[in-house]
């Protein structure tokens, strides 16, 4: 993860890639808001996702997951990641 963000500051590329945390040190969960944001709930309720349209909406986690990781550099002082929004989306959250 180190030599992805050090070319994506050096060129602004890449801004996508793919890596294997070499040893993952926690899982961080931290409180959320209860409720969905505006934004969320529009993606929610675009129905064409959904074959047919849900009975009852889909309850959202009041938890952010992050993971700190160290990549496989010599020097890397670990990394904090957040899920991303796709998958945040995909659990709930």
């Amino acid at each position: 993860m180190c030599c992805i963000q050090r070319e994506q500051e050096e060129s602004g590329s890449p801004t996508l890639g793919f890596f294997q945390p070499h040893q993952i040190e926690s899982l961080i969960i931290e409180s959320d808001t209860p409720n969905w944001s505006p934004q969320q709930l529009a993606r929610l309720r675009q129905f064409p996702l959904w074959e047919e349209v849900p009975e009852s909406e889909l309850e959202k986690i009041p938890y952010t997951f992050s993971y700190r990781y160290r990549c496989d550099e010599k020097a890397c002082n670990s990394h904090t990641q957040m899920c991303d929004e796709a998958l945040r989306f995909q659990l709930g959250i």
